[in-house]
């Protein structure tokens, strides 16, 4: 997954939880600010830190709260989705510094998953909430809710 599409998935469910949930203000987050672009975040050391990692028997789930500050969640099995085996043995809030030592190992590699539904067509009688046009997001959105540029 490059950068732009993680950064892309990552924004729209920020801005999913805002328009339902009302608690989070356009530009912050309840950990730190939300960046305009791909090209904005990249340059936040938090970002390059963020992200899915797997080892042998282990995986990892690491999040920036902001201000060097990570939740780190420890997977026994594998990530959640990727087997029926999984379980969180372990939530830990470490600083940058102590998530740094914990891949110095080098017993962990960063992943990047994508959904295999990705693309595809929606089922038969799905409910499609917004498709990129004027129709469906005057149907299923709050008025004031507005497309990017790029739709």
């Amino acid at each position: 997954m490059s950068t732009k599409t993680f950064l892309t998935n990552t924004c729209l469910t920020l801005v999913t939880c805002w328009v339902f949930d009302g608690s989070l203000a356009i530009g912050q987050t309840k950990g730190g600010p939300v960046y305009e672009s791909p090209e904005a975040a990249v340059v936040d050391p938090d970002f390059s830190v963020q992200g899915e990692y797997v080892g042998d028997a282990k995986a990892l789930q690491v999040v920036a709260l902001g201000s060097g500050q990570f939740q780190v969640k420890v997977f026994d099995g594998g990530l959640p989705g990727s087997t029926d085996k999984v379980a969180i043995t372990q939530t830990m809030e470490l600083p940058s510094k102590g998530v740094t030592e914990l891949f110095a190992s080098g017993s962990f590699n960063r992943i990047y998953r994508t959904s295999p539904t990705l693309n595809s067509k929606p089922p038969a009688g799905a409910v499609v909430l917004f498709d990129g046009s004027d129709e469906s997001l005057e149907a299923h959105w709050k008025p004031g809710a507005k497309k990017t540029k790029e739709g």
